[in-house]
This record gives structure tokens, sequence and C-alpha cells, in this order.
């Protein structure tokens, strides 16, 4: 029996071939600057990359603010309800210049993006939306959230395991499928997501998405998860992804390249185009990752890597420790506005 059914979705060869025909020139080129970095940008530190903060000009905040209240408020009700309940928040954690940078300080294209990423985050967090974008369980992730986070299914990697000073957010799909719900998986990655966000470089340069197949069964498969997570990189979240880098274990072994054409089905033409699928033993695919400007002792062992299991644990550790002191700050602005909208109603 066919591991998919036969009336399942599928983007087969020939329509990637197809595909392929009608790259332009701009598209093509568009696509390997995305999938092998910027040179030049490893050698900047973070700082530097404040230059375009001179783009960030009274006219053009005025524009993007204007173009937020052209929108109609239907389109953009979780914004509107983050500005009437947390406004210290949405100032916090949604600042105009990170819209603007992933848009090229294209002021509607920017302010679109903002509406889409207050629609998702309370969409994934219901009521704790309004809470700090942090793993403590006091914030957007509840309890089974922060323990899903723990198993490291997902992590980020080091800051400098990308040459170009990209942010590396890499899977591992475990031998054991994990007893989470599929929103939970999609509120963690959103939540990586933010805190590779909080550097600058991440801001210009964007994320890579690297994934360990290997354990991949039809068991794993989802459709509203794949669903979920293409709306995540799909212009929801201020954070560019770049490429994805998919790799599977050589020959017929891989179950996850049988499935391929169904989740390319849901991707669109400029996921696709930046989606490479390596096969390979370990040290094999360490060796194709770097051709891409992702170092090996950056990488899991079950990538090839030399990183060791423990750095994960590690740094949450260290970053929630960080988080508790964000959170008494802002909470203590909570309060603030919480007695001064109470005595403006009295």
């Amino acid at each position: 029996m066919s591991i998919l059914s036969i009336t399942a979705p599928q983007f087969t060869r020939e329509d990637e071939r197809l595909e392929q025909e009608t790259y332009t020139e701009e598209e093509v080129e568009s696509t390997m600057r995305d999938l092998y970095g910027c040179p030049s940008s490893a050698e900047t530190a973070d700082d530097d990359y404040l230059d375009d903060d001179d783009r960030l000009t009274e006219d053009v905040l005025n524009e993007y603010y204007g173009t937020l209240d052209a929108l109609e408020p239907e389109e953009k009700d979780a914004f509107l309800e983050a500005m009437e309940r947390v406004p210290y928040l949405v100032e916090q954690e949604s600042p105009p210049i990170d819209f603007l940078r992933a848009e090229g300080f294209n002021t509607w294209a920017a302010a679109e993006r903002c509406v889409k990423y207050w629609e998702l985050r309370v969409w994934l967090f219901g009521e704790r939306a309004w809470l700090p974008m942090t793993s403590t369980g006091n914030g957007c992730l509840n309890e089974d959230d922060c323990r899903l986070l723990e198993t490291g299914f997902c992590t980020l990697l080091d800051d400098d395991a990308d040459k170009s000073g990209r942010g590396v957010l890499c899977f591992e799909v475990f031998e054991r499928k994990l007893e989470f719900h599929r929103m939970a998986i999609v509120r963690v990655i959103f939540y990586l997501m933010s805190v590779a966000h909080e550097r600058t470089s991440v801001q210009k340069n964007g994320l890579v998405v690297i994934a360990d197949t290997k354990h991949y069964t039809t068991s794993h498969l989802d459709r509203k998860f794949i669903k979920i997570v293409a709306y995540l990189f799909m212009g929801y979240h201020p954070t560019i992804t770049r490429a994805y880098h998919m790799c599977a274990p050589p020959g017929v072994k891989s179950c996850f390249l049988l499935v391929l054409p169904f989740i390319r089905y849901f991707q669109t033409r400029h996921i696709r185009q930046r989606f490479l699928v390596h096969t390979g033993t370990a040290p094999e695919l360490a060796m194709d990752l770097e051709e891409y400007g992702i170092k090996k002792d950056s990488l899991p062992a079950c990538l090839g890597g030399n990183r060791p299991e423990s750095r994960f644990a590690k740094w949450l550790a260290k970053r929630r420790e960080e988080e508790i002191g964000r959170e008494m700050s802002l909470f203590g602005v909570m309060d603030a506005y919480d007695n001064a909208q109470n005595a403006s109603d009295e």
C-alpha cells in the first residue's frame, strides 16, 4: 500500500521541473543569496547593523502608523485589542523597526505583517498572547509548552553558527513521536523564532531552518501542522526565513523523502526555491551544510557536528533567569497601567 493516498495532493518531480523552467534570473539570484547568505555580513558586529536605523525617520514612522490606521478594523482585530490591553507589550515585542526591516522599509507591507503577527499570536496563545514572550510558565508559553521546549526537539544553535550572521533553528525528529498537541509545537517554534529575532543580525540577515529527519515516519505526517507552520514562515512573523535544509539518511531508508511531494504541495513557490534536501551519513551532511555557511562545530552530533548535548539545557536555564527579570519589569508596568486605567474610570 502506498504511504500516501493516491488522492492526496502532491507536488511531483514533473511539477517541480516545470516550475523551475519559469524561474526568472532575479528569482535565481535572490534564492542564491538566501541559501548561501551574505559573506560580508559575517565580519560585521551586531551593533553595525543599526545603520538602517537612520531610515527610521519621523516621516517613515508616520507613514507606517498611518497605514495601520487605514487598515479596516476587521483586518486588525487582534492588533487593536493588543493596543487596548497591552500597549507596552506591543511597543516592546512588536516595534515598527522589526516589521520595516522585514519588508525593506515598505511601510504598507510592514504594517500588514505587524497585523498578521498579532493575528497569529492571539490565535496560537489565546489569552496568554497578552503576556510576555517568555518560557518561565508565567508568559506566553504554558506549562506544557515549557515541558515541550525542554525536550530539545527544536533548538537555537549558537549565535555564530552561521558565517553570515543568520540565526539557525535546528529540529530533530525523535524516534518516538512527541505526545504534545500540534499547537504546542507551533507555539514553541514561534517562541524560539522570537528569541532569535532579538539579535539585530537576525533581523537583518534572517533565519535558517535545519531538520534531522532520520526518524521521520508516516506517524509524524500531519496536514494541519504543515499548514499552520506554513503561516508562521510566510509573513506572520517579523523574522525572515532564508533557507530550509532537510537532512535525511541515504537511499531508500528515508520515509521523509516519500512524503516530500505532499509537503511541497503546501509550500509557496518562494519556499520551494529555498527548500533543500540533503541525503547522506552524518559526516556527509555536516560537509553539505558547511557549503551553505553552517559551521560544523555548531551542529548536533546527529548531523555530524560537535555541539555538546548539554548546551541547550544550559542555554535555556540562563535564558529563563533573564526572562524572570524581564517579567518582573513588565508586570510592574502592567500593574501601573491597570491602576491608571482604573483611576481614569472612576
